[in-house]
């Protein structure tokens, strides 16, 4: 219900328009001291005028519609009659809701790195923004594309302002045109949620009401350390930020199932907990209570005892909660000004773009400059929204809208005759998923949902390795054993126009690895514990092109994992944070991808590492289950100590065969071929061999597999040979390292279970064999695998790798080339789609070239290393 029509008298608005001339000359004074002075800029506008703002709207929400100096310059040619007022279909306006929010949470984690330290760069982001905002004054009709759309402060008028206190007048619309429906100034009781009941702008009111508590307290949490690179501070501002919103919102959306019937008493205490957050931790320093008193406005420090500070953030919090939950709807913000004589009810939803309300302009000179800059302006717009929707990709704002159902046109439409539409067929109910919550967006049968998906897993292995491990000289005796336990959780969450966001957390140690009693301390075993495994924003459409798309901390691998794997084997395995993008042409025959990743900063601006790669696939239809696949992958590392860089590009090209040899396929063949070269530059350090610093690098690598396939039934049987070559080098002492380098790979998978050889100069001769067979009892899949390896180095004058690429110890020509041989019996049990079971055992027969470079005295003394055995037992729990 909006609020009774009424007209401003004469005098009255020319009082208003005294004001609004004030605070516009006080928003340019600010800009001009953000530009000017950048210090008393910076305390006008964040310390004076943001600290008052969150409680004004609470208030009077219309007080601010009346006099912000955007909205008053975004009016500017309305009131001149120089606008083209053109209308946005509600489809639109949903959109730049969703634009809106954006805009917020990407503006605000920014203050701290950089808009809260250099003025000059916020008055130019000011200046920029009051451009766009006149712009779309002269393209669109009043309110509806900057005020009541683009604006990134509108979302906050509408969480803040459900239960104003007082009314005033709307000086701003001195006619309604029903240029936003519902109209966001008059109607009483309006949230965010109620602004948009579908499309992208639902989805984003949805995640600004939910995650704005957990946004603002992620935003406090803040604390930027001395000696930060920019890139990690926006990284930390950004990551705490996003990170509470996520929090609050999976909360949000919970109570959102529980309360079906009180989802807007859940927006408004969701509402009045974010800004009880804000004013918890701004009002003190706004007192001067806390902090160094530079961005206190009055100081009481000392004028009253430390803990008063706890009453003022109780009572502030409880009048919020007071004015946001415990009152009534009793009033808009503004009563709605009398209606155009050409305009009705709900006309903006019946038009297009190419309607277009041109008003006389009442200056002939007005009218000449304004045609100049309403073609500019739209240029301008358009330039806008693209590059927002390039920058931030997978954003809502592109996701297809559910049109508007046109019923006035099919009652125009007399030539159509009414039929009787068959009932449709009941759909087939679908089967339960415990672990998948579904959140309808809207009453309807039919409406858009948010689909929350949650998984996880729980792996307990026991190990016992003998000899501990080869060092430079004798093999270590002893025996080591241990208990290592992984535990991840995550949600997979999917939103209505193709935006999802996957968070998964993962917990690694060792049993008894922290000190008793202290089950959450640092461990000593240098896992890494409690830590965010997986968080990232991703699409599987973006820009309805087909584009996939993610954007955050991931896991993904190339190819067979050679060069690049996740190494699901080890206890923490690997991630990383960057941004991939895929496309997939000829219908998913081909598919190219692009990723770039930062692997370590180091917390200094010039010393970080970060890889770009781009790989082409190609699964032709007419061969199945083969592909062929290239890969460029560009590593860099720039030391800030000179003599760790590196830059290395890695080149490789593999083909994946298999083909069936009878009609059913029960008889096949599979094989690899893949060819693997490195050229650049690095360090000695960065390389991992001996040498001169800044050398070439001119290195190679291949693999061969070929593996014979027979299915009988619920059996199958697998037997296979595999070549696995990595160049090494023949002068170490030289500037040219020959020594292949793999930048990720999946050594245990290929090179012996006991994880003794890196793939680096290296001979791997392996055979192996695997019997397989299905619903054994109450096993559904049981496996027994049998690999054996002959490990020789490939040039002699190099050295014997681990396969984390780091020396075990050096080699001359004057020792043998074999390394060892290894035996791995592995036995495989999946119990069903949740419990899995694994234990094996890896023998490694030390080599003549281990038996020749051991030394020293006591046992063993004979310099002949003993041999190594690998035993473990792995239980695996997964939903």
């Amino acid at each position: 219900m909006s609020e009774a029509v009424k007209v401003l008298g004469g005098g009255a608005r020319r009082a208003w328009q005294a004001v609004q001339a004030v605070v516009f000359l006080v928003g340019v004074a600010i800009v001009a001291a953000l530009l000017f002075a950048p210090k008393l800029g910076l305390f006008l506008l964040w310390d004076v005028l943001i600290p008052v703002a969150p409680l004004l709207l609470v208030v009077a929400p219309g007080l601010w519609r009346n006099v912000c100096p955007l909205g008053t310059f975004s009016l500017l040619p309305a009131h001149a009659r120089a606008s083209k007022k053109r209308a946005i279909p509600r489809e639109w306006q949903s959109r730049l809701l969703a634009v809106a929010v954006l805009l917020l949470l990407v503006i605000v984690p920014l203050r701290h790195p950089l808009l809260d330290r250099y003025g000059v760069l916020t008055g130019i982001v000011l200046v920029a923004v009051a451009a766009l905002a006149l712009a779309l004054g002269f393209v669109f009709d009043l309110k509806s594309a900057w005020c009541s759309g683009l604006c990134p402060v509108y979302p906050v008028e509408m969480l803040y302002g459900s239960r104003p206190v007082v009314a005033v007048p709307n000086v701003q619309c001195r006619t309604c045109s029903n240029c936003v429906a519902p109209c966001r100034d008059s109607r009483t009781g309006l949230t965010p949620l109620d602004a948009a009941r579908s499309g992208p702008g639902r989805t984003a009111s949805l995640v600004l009401v939910g995650g704005f508590p957990g946004f603002v307290l992620g935003w406090y949490l803040v604390e930027l350390q001395a000696g930060w690179g920019l890139g990690l501070e926006i990284a930390w501002s950004y990551g705490l930020s996003l990170g509470g919103l996520v929090v609050s919102l999976l909360v949000f959306l919970a109570l959102w199932r529980v309360v079906p019937n009180g989802h807007g008493l859940l927006a408004r205490v969701f509402a009045a907990l974010a800004i009880a957050i804000y004013y918890w931790f701004k009002l003190p320093v706004v007192l001067g209570l806390r902090g160094d008193g530079s961005h206190a406005l009055v100081s009481l420090q000392g004028a009253v005892p430390d803990w008063t500070v706890w009453p003022l953030r109780l009572g502030m919090g409880a009048l919020l909660f007071g004015l946001l939950v415990g009152r009534r709807a009793l009033r808009g913000w503004s009563p709605r000004p009398p209606m155009e004589a050409h305009s009705t009810q709900g006309v903006n939803q019946l038009i297009g773009y190419g309607n277009l309300l041109i008003r006389p302009a009442e200056w002939i000179n007005i009218k000449s400059w304004a045609a100049t800059i309403q073609r500019e302006s739209i240029m301008f717009t358009r330039a806008c929204i693209w590059a927002l929707a390039a920058a931030l990709f997978g954003t809502v704002v592109w996701a297809e809208a559910p049109a508007d159902t046109k019923a006035e046109d099919a009652k125009d439409d007399a030539n159509t005759e009414e039929k009787t539409e068959p009932k449709p067929e009941p759909k087939p109910e679908k089967k339960s998923d415990p672990f998948t919550l579904s959140i309808p967006l809207g009453d309807e049968e039919d409406a858009p949902a948010i689909t929350l998906r949650f998984f996880g897993q729980h792996r307990t292995r026991y190990e016992l390795r003998a000899p501990a491990q080869y060092n430079p000289g004798l093999a270590d005796q002893t025996s080591v054993q241990q208990f290592n336990m992984r535990t991840r959780l995550g949600v997979d969450a999917k939103f209505p126009g193709n935006a999802n966001f996957l968070f998964e957390l993962q917990d690694v140690r060792l049993w008894g690895d922290e000190p008793r009693a202290n089950a959450n301390s640092v461990n000593t075993s240098g896992f890494e514990g409690l830590d965010v495994l997986q968080a990232y924003i991703y699409t599987t459409n973006l820009f309805d092109i087909g584009i996939e798309a993610h954007a955050g901390r991931q896991k993904f691998t190339v190819g067979n994992q050679r060069l690049i794997s996740t190494l699901e084997w080890a206890p923490q395995s690997r991630a990383w944070d960057g941004i991939r993008i895929a496309r997939s042409f000829l219908d998913k025959q081909v598919t190219v991808t692009g990723f770039a990743m930062l692997i370590n900063d180091l917390n200094r601006v010039r010393d970080d590492e970060w890889m770009l790669g781009l790989t082409a696939r190609w699964a032709p239809d007419f061969l199945k289950k083969s592909d062929l696949e290239l890969l460029l992958l560009y590593m860099n590392r720039d030391d800030i100590s000179g003599n760790n860089d590196g830059h290395v590009t890695t080149a490789s090209l593999r083909w994946n065969g298999w083909h069936g040899l009878n009609s059913d396929d029960s008889l096949a063949i599979a094989y690899t071929a893949e060819g693997i070269a490195q050229f650049g530059t690095a360090d000695t350090a960065y390389w991992g061999t001996p040498g001169e610093d800044n050398s070439n690098v001119k290195a190679f690598a291949a693999a061969l597999t070929l593996d014979f396939i027979m299915g009988f039934g619920d059996h199958s049987f697998t037997v296979g040979a595999e070549w696995d070559y990595a160049s090494g080098d023949s002068d170490p002492t030289d500037n040219d390292f020959q020594t292949f380098r793999s930048p990720f790979p999946f050594g245990h998978k290929y090179h012996g279970f006991a994880d003794q050889i890196g793939w680096r100069n290296l001979h791997n001769f392996s055979f192996r064999a695997t019997w397989t067979v299905k619903n054994v009892g109450f096993v559904e899949n049981l496996s027994v695998h049998l690999q054996a390896h002959n490990f020789q180095r490939e040039n002699d004058d190099d050295a014997w790798y681990n396969p984390g690429g780091g020396s075990i110890r050096a080699g001359t020509p004057d020792e043998s080339d074999l390394l060892g041989n290894e035996i791995d019996l592995v036995i495989s049990m999946k119990v069903n789609r949740w419990v899995a079971f694994e234990a094996g055992w890896a023998h490694f027969f030390a080599g003549r070239f281990v038996k020749q470079t051991a030394t020293g005295s006591g046992p063993g003394s004979d310099n002949e290393d003993s041999d190594m055995d690998f035993i473990w037992a792995q239980l695996t729990l997964q939903f």
